[in-house]
């Protein structure tokens, strides 16, 4: 993605404003309440920079190389790679925001980043499945990379299904569960995370 936006914008993270600010509004709102000095359009100035930064880390190259290419049901994860990029992105945006832990926006970045790959994964979801007791999950860039792996363990049991509803919605796998989570997770369906079985 990054390499797409290339040309259209100098700066990653003023690209990806629009999307971010308004996937993530409460956030947002929640700085600006917090600190009368945080200025949303140095945010995204700034992220854009950290992106561009990690991408050019001779630790991350290769990672953002092969991000665009990547799908989660089909690819191994790359989970050292992955584990430290969740690190380095996470801490650097708890500067640029107002020093409280970012794992929720970390993971959004992740994703737009590399939507077939990165799943999407938030409190009200992460709650529920570990009221399941399998689900060796957290907010961190070791349990993230274990969600990575309870979720490919699941898609690959479903290839056909996966390339019907793909064909058929035109969606991302990964949005489309996303969607069946955040509907059973945060509006009060929670139970039924019981029945997908991911973990």
């Amino acid at each position: 993605m990054l390499e797409e936006e290339k040309g259209r914008c100098e700066n990653i993270g003023v690209r990806l404003a629009p999307y971010l600010f308004t996937w993530n509004l409460q956030r947002f709102k929640e700085y600006v309440k917090r600190s009368e000095k945080f200025d949303v359009k140095k945010y995204f100035k700034d992220l854009g920079d950290i992106l561009n930064k990690l991408k050019n880390n001779e630790k991350f190259k290769n990672l953002f190389k092969s991000l665009k290419d990547l799908r989660l049901d089909k690819h191994e994860i790359p989970k050292e790679d992955v584990e430290n990029l969740f690190i380095s992105l996470h801490r650097k945006l708890r500067k640029i925001g107002i020093g409280q832990s970012e794992p929720v926006m970390t993971i959004k970045i992740l994703h737009t980043l590399s939507p077939n790959f990165f799943p999407l994964l938030d409190n009200n979801i992460l709650n529920a499945l570990k009221k399941k007791g399998k689900c060796n999950v957290s907010m961190s860039g070791k349990g993230y990379v274990r969600w990575m792996e309870y979720l490919q363990t699941w898609l690959k049991n479903y290839p056909n299904a996966i390339s019907t509803l793909k064909k058929e919605l035109n969606r991302s796998i990964l949005k489309l569960v996303d969607e069946l989570l955040y509907i059973t997770c945060s509006v009060k369906l929670k139970n039924y995370v019981d029945k997908l079985e991911i973990c």
